[in-house]
């Protein structure tokens, strides 16, 4: 079923710095009433994924008109569960309960929330759950209780602040909704975990002496994280562990480290189980998980060359975008030196757009819709193993 909504548009801050737009109804600035999540929220021009929206671009004292959406009807399901704390074996307090896309890169407010629905069993229930891949979220909240400093002070004494009995930290877990309800989840609270991986060379080759990488977890559901992401510990044959590390969401980050006139290397694979970690995220739920396995690549290419510009700026960068978009690894950067000249090293084979781009803050290039207006400005190349690739490229200004 279709229907149309007078509205107007609310803006998102999207990562890498873009804008995405979704309708909020013009009587009240809200977004518009949904009860029971009957509709989906959707982008500009039509799209579910905030990552996929076009870009508007807003001109000073200029309106614009024609930008108009259809809503289309969705079911919805509901999530049923208990939460338990594992130290304890009882329900523990003051639990807040939530859930949030995965693997998103965009904070929409599109969540769902819940407490606990009967204290003695700890069980829950989320209602109104549009299909799709999830995270769901139980934190404590800390609960105080004010103690006089005085026995018997009058109202107005100083008092101090103690926390009262809680379970600290979060419990998570993974849900995939399709086209029925789902029961049955648990939201274990336990202490934050270790999590073990090791290097590795392709082709089996034994990891060089000394090889380390900086090894970087990143909170996937844009919500704050409790407790650690872990810093390495590394032993003498490449593994490590990664201590402090709580339930949740992450994506993992890997970068190869060189040291002395150890080999340049880059990252060929990173694994923790049958998951991809350069491409998905990696749930944590409990004290077991699968080991990441880093495996690195020891021929990499070199691309160098020349940018045509008039003039030097410090935040100008040459940028190079893989043809596979969703693999961040890929993605490397280069300043650009006062003689115009630019080095990228220990590139991994494969074919790639490379981009100079005057006067950028952040990272926009994470964001296709900012890549889309930038793409037939890009020179393509292909890297091989130990190619020296030579390019010159064009500033690109945006306007």
């Amino acid at each position: 079923m279709l229907k149309t909504i007078a509205a107007s548009l609310l803006f998102f801050q999207a990562a890498g710095g873009s804008i995405a737009i979704t309708v909020v109804d013009v009587t009240t600035g809200q977004p518009i009433a949904n009860p029971k999540n009957q509709y989906p929220r959707v982008f500009y021009p039509g799209t579910l994924d905030p990552r996929t929206a076009s870009l508007i671009d807003v001109r000073p004292r200029a309106d614009i008109s024609g930008m108009d959406f259809h809503l289309t009807a969705q079911p919805t399901f509901r999530i049923r569960g208990h939460v338990v704390d594992t130290m304890t074996g009882k329900v523990p307090e003051n639990v807040g309960i939530s859930t949030m896309v995965r693997e998103a890169n965009i904070n929409t407010n599109s969540s769902s929330s819940a407490n606990i629905v009967n204290p003695t069993d700890g069980s829950f229930e989320l209602q109104n759950i549009a299909p799709g891949s999830y995270i769901i979220r139980a934190q404590t909240t800390l609960a105080l209780r004010l103690i006089s400093n005085t026995p018997g002070a009058a109202p107005g004494a100083a008092i101090t602040v103690q926390p009262a009995a809680a379970t600290p930290g979060v419990a998570a877990a993974a849900v995939e909704v399709t086209t029925r309800d789902v029961d049955g989840v648990v939201l274990a609270f336990s202490p934050p975990i270790t999590i073990t991986g090791k290097l590795q060379m392709q082709n089996g080759a034994p990891v060089p002496a000394g090889t380390r990488a900086n090894i970087v977890l990143r909170g996937g559901t844009l919500l704050p994280i409790v407790g650690g992401t872990g810093t390495p510990r590394w032993n003498a044959d490449g593994s490590f562990a990664l201590d402090g590390v709580a339930p949740g969401e992450y994506f993992v980050s890997v970068t190869p480290v060189r040291t002395g006139n150890s080999l340049r290397t880059y990252v060929l694979e990173a694994r923790a189980g049958e998951v991809d970690l350069l491409s998905h995220s990696m749930v944590v739920v409990g004290p077991r998980t699968d080991e990441i396995v880093i495996t690195l690549g020891q021929n990499g290419g070199q691309i160098s060359g020349t940018v045509n510009r008039p003039g030097v700026e410090a935040t100008d960068r040459v940028v190079l975008v893989p043809n596979e978009r969703g693999r961040r690894n890929l993605y490397m950067t280069a300043s650009i030196a006062p003689n115009g000249s630019f080095a990228l090293q220990a590139v991994p084979p494969g074919t790639y757009k490379i981009f100079a781009l005057a006067g950028i803050s952040g990272t926009p290039w994470y964001d296709p819709a900012f890549l889309s207006t930038i793409e037939g400005s890009g020179t393509s190349l292909t890297v091989s193993d130990t190619a020296n690739v030579s390019v010159n490229v064009n500033i690109i200004r945006r306007p």
